[in-house]
């Protein structure tokens, strides 16, 4: 009765029992690496999903707020992707896929989304979709420098945001 729930058809209803609740669990750079990837368990917000994506069956998503403007022709500033985890989904990135990427270095975790993709020489690259020419490709196979790791961990698998 709430909010005219008791007025809902059955179609209607059946449609909100689909969405899904996913946690924003930080913010993720778009344009360069950008520290403090993930937000304190206090500070995590709420994304209701409303599409329903069976991919991926048993995976935890998470969603992350996209800052900076490197993706921004797929995802502008501000908007949200949700993500699984590569080692929960047993994959590793393919051609074309967007992921979420993590470089640690010297005690910190630096993240960013962007493109995967291979040359015809099999080296590993992360290409920005932008507006803004300044963004470039990075080569994963060139980029790591002494003590760095750099992990492709999530697949984006759905996107929100405002058009």
């Amino acid at each position: 009765m709430l909010a005219g729930l008791s007025e809902l058809t059955a179609p209607q209803l059946q449609s909100l029992d689909e969405h899904k609740l996913v946690w924003c669990i930080g913010e993720v750079e778009a344009g360069a690496w950008r520290e403090a990837f993930e937000w304190p368990r206090s500070e995590w917000l709420p994304v209701l999903i409303s599409v329903s994506d069976e991919r991926y069956a048993g995976a935890q998503r998470h969603a992350l707020r996209v800052r900076g403007d490197s993706m921004d022709q797929i995802y502008p500033n501000g908007s949200f992707v949700v993500f699984v985890k590569l080692a929960d989904i047993g994959n590793k990135p393919q051609p074309g896929d967007r992921v979420v990427v993590l470089r640690h270095r010297h005690g910190t975790t630096e993240g960013t989304v962007k493109e995967y993709s291979r040359d015809a020489a099999k080296r590993r690259w992360l290409l920005p979709k932008s507006s803004n020419p300044a963004h470039k490709a990075i080569c994963l196979d060139e980029e790591a420098g002494p003590g760095e790791v750099i992990d492709v961990m999530g697949l984006i698998v759905g996107s929100q945001r405002i058009e």
